[in-house]
């Protein structure tokens, strides 16, 4: 049974009311309502076709992938089960899923701030502008736009289920609960791996707790964590039994690599990428560092020069808690990659950002005052919604050109096999085409369009769209030349060295320019040659045609 001192202080704290609620649900609405017809982008293309082709858990659940996420597969064919292709359906989907967490994410912040007599008091305010926060992160738009960033919002949503229906637990003493909790925390495994976090976040808790109690009785802790460690062993096993490895995703060489730079993510640039929006870089004697880093160094230091200055206001013990319990959540994720001047991987931190989230408020209703606190909490909410619906303008760009493609795709001249020369990869940071344009092509085109697609290289586009001419030089020869010479590298897992060796005479390429030379054994009769300019696709002379093309063109 727990305390009575934690029964009085945080048991069944009461709700925020409608009213607070309906707000949090209005102002996450909002930022998001600019993206949510957004098309399809990349990998939305692989993951849909699956689930047609394979059923409730054809994706991520079947021996042999490198993942294990049989929900996040389910909720996929329900999706397509109720929505077809009408990409709205999946993006409302996010939407409601993010919204939930918004609400639980209050919900934790309202019962963490009234264990803290100082907090007590502004316990109502430190979970609005909680979940405010955790509504309107400009670091969120990944996630919640991109369809394909589901996995991570089913692992937060059922991970904060458990953790709401813990916390209601563990503070009221009616530790019967557990078992729900327990549930959540499954289908959050079953959902993504990096759920794995919450577990040892519990035994935190459950020691915290421990420490606190006026009564040390070690069955009430070892009935509060046991449960969750036997649920960490037992994962391990049943994903192997599944997936026939124990060690998936992105390999042993990424998951299990330890140097400084790992360290540093883990303890510093994670944190602060979580928070603190896309800045870019600057170099200090030849080091790049994140200028999101700088940010979030200076905000840490000036919440503890306030705190070292004033007699009256001072970081609570649960603060510090709150800080290791943000490290036990980036953990998971600390071997993947974060850009610093994109988007690009920002949904790994989606579920870490919750605990940065309400571990900042906390501190910011530790060391101001209550006016200045509300004034400084609403900046920040208003500064992370700007940015953030400009980033899901952002997403919606890229997905008017996904669409534009596809559409390109099924009016397609009537062909065995569509090369594109250079497939639009993405548009800073916002994903395109990375992966999917051969799922598009078989989820789109009926029996009149291109029987396959082959993209032969990605091309990181900017903003307006991304040119580039092309021309057939000569019999099965081709010279493709982009304005944006960042990147063009192999196409997809499929275009690989030894493909374009068996494929290809010569492949030659310097930072802008491209040379296919077609082997005669590839080329169909019924071939088609693409590439991408603009916003769109432009077709060219068929490989078999003869004679050379004398100047580019782009006919339909």
């Amino acid at each position: 049974m727990g305390s009575p001192e934690l029964r009085r202080n945080a048991g069944a704290p009461p709700g925020l009311g409608a009213p607070w609620i309906a707000a949090l649900i209005a102002c996450g609405f909002v930022c998001y309502l600019g993206a949510i017809n957004s098309f399809f982008l990349a990998d939305d293309f692989d993951s849909i076709r699956s689930v047609v082709q394979g059923g409730p858990f054809g994706l991520w659940s079947t021996r042999g992938c490198a993942f294990f996420r049989p929900v996040a597969s389910l909720s996929f064919f329900l999706d397509h089960a109720v929505w077809g292709l009408r990409p709205v359906g999946y993006h409302l989907t996010n939407l409601v899923l993010h919204l939930v967490s918004v609400v639980l994410v209050a919900r934790i912040a309202l019962m963490l701030a009234r264990l803290s007599p100082m907090l007590e008091r502004n316990a109502r305010e430190v979970a609005f502008f909680s979940g405010l926060f955790f509504a309107v992160l400009a670091t969120h738009s990944e996630p919640v736009v991109w369809i394909s960033g589901r996995t991570d919002l089913l692992a937060c949503l059922f991970s904060l289920a458990s953790l709401l229906v813990y916390l209601s637990a563990r503070l009221s003493g009616k530790l019967k609960r557990l078992p729900l909790s327990l549930a959540f925390l499954l289908l959050a495994l079953l959902s993504k791996e990096a759920a794995i976090a919450l577990p040892l976040i519990i035994v935190v808790l459950e020691l915290f707790f421990y420490a606190r109690s006026k009564r040390k009785d070690l069955r009430t802790l070892r009935s509060g964590a046991l449960p969750y460690v036997a649920l960490l062993i037992l994962y391990p096993l049943v994903r192997y039994l599944a997936l026939g490895k124990l060690i998936g995703g992105y390999g042993r060489r990424i998951h299990t690599y330890i140097d400084l730079e790992v360290v540093g993510k883990l303890l510093f640039y994670f944190p602060a990428r979580a928070l603190v929006p896309a800045l870019g870089t600057v170099s200090v004697g030849g080091v790049l560092v994140p200028l999101s880093g700088a940010v979030f160094a200076a905000a840490v230091v000036v919440i503890l020069l306030i705190s070292r200055v004033s007699r009256e206001r001072h970081l609570p013990r649960l603060v510090y808690l709150m800080v290791g319990i943000c490290f036990l959540s980036i953990v998971p994720v600390m071997n993947l990659s974060v850009t610093a001047g994109t988007s690009e991987g920002t949904r790994f931190l989606y579920f870490p950002s919750v605990f940065l989230v309400v571990t900042l408020v906390l501190a910011l209703a530790s060391v101001l005052r209550k006016r200045e606190f509300v004034v400084v909490c609403l900046i920040l909410a208003a500064a992370h919604g700007g940015l953030l619906v400009r980033s899901t303008r952002l997403w919606r760009r890229a997905g008017d050109v996904s669409r534009s493609v596809v559409q390109d795709i099924i009016d397609a001249p009537a062909a065995d096999r569509l090369w594109i020369l250079n497939v639009p990869d993405d548009m800073r940071g916002v994903y395109v085409f990375r992966n999917g344009v051969g799922s598009a092509r078989s989820l789109f085109c009926d029996e009149d369009g291109p029987a396959d697609v082959v993209p032969l290289r990605r091309h990181v586009i900017p903003l307006d769209g991304g040119t580039a001419s092309a021309a057939r030089e000569g019999h099965r020869e081709y010279r493709l030349r982009v304005s944006d010479c960042r990147a063009l590298p192999i196409a997809s897992p499929r275009v690989t060295p030894a493909f374009v060796e068996e494929n290809f005479d010569v492949f030659e390429e310097d930072a802008c320019v491209a040379r296919f030379v077609f082997r005669e054994s590839v080329i169909g009769d019924r071939d088609r040659v693409a590439f991408y300019s603009g916003g769109r696709l432009h077709y060219l002379d068929s490989p078999k045609d003869p004679g050379p093309q004398d100047a580019p063109v782009a006919t339909r």
